[in-house]
């Protein structure tokens, strides 16, 4: 209550940014609360919902081009060093990790004999290059045309 006109006025707010707006559920002044001051206890309910933490995914393993498997040549280059990694590598008593270690020996021959295996889906850009390379050029040239002069014709030709 103001001392000279004995009126009620709000003195104390709740500052929040506008688009938290939404999450201020209820706000009310407490005059009931005597502090022996002018001022009234502000209370508000927000309703709170945590940040979503996004995981970014690991890299995945390269794959193997298994479709050219059935080349004879490849498949002795294979077992070539299949066998001379095995030789060379040695494996601990304990079996999770000689696992792990026999598994990455029988994933780097396999990559080394046969190779990365490529996209699922070809490339359709690089397949129809020889078409769509004099299209880009055309539009190109004719938006170069709009720009430098500014006309109907320009237009009709873009």
């Amino acid at each position: 209550m103001h001392p000279s006109c004995r009126r009620c006025h709000q003195l104390d707010h709740i500052i929040i940014r506008r688009r938290q707006l939404r999450s201020l559920k209820q706000c009310r002044s407490m005059h009931s609360a005597d502090c022996g001051i002018n001022h009234a206890l502000v209370r508000c309910k927000l309703q709170v919902t945590p940040k979503k933490f996004y995981q970014t995914r690991p890299k995945p393993l390269p794959l193997v081009d298994v479709s050219s498997s059935r080349d004879t040549l490849r498949n002795q280059r294979f077992q070539e060093l299949l066998s001379s990694k095995l030789d060379s590598a040695t494996l601990p008593a304990d079996p999770n990790v000689a696992w792990c270690t026999t598994r990455d020996v029988i994933m780097s021959s396999a990559l080394e004999a046969y190779g990365h295996r490529s996209k699922a889906q070809p490339d359709w850009f690089r397949d129809n290059v020889d078409l769509l390379l004099p299209a880009v050029a055309a539009k190109r040239s004719a938006s170069l045309k709009v720009t430098v002069r500014n006309s109907r014709s320009a237009h009709r030709e873009l």
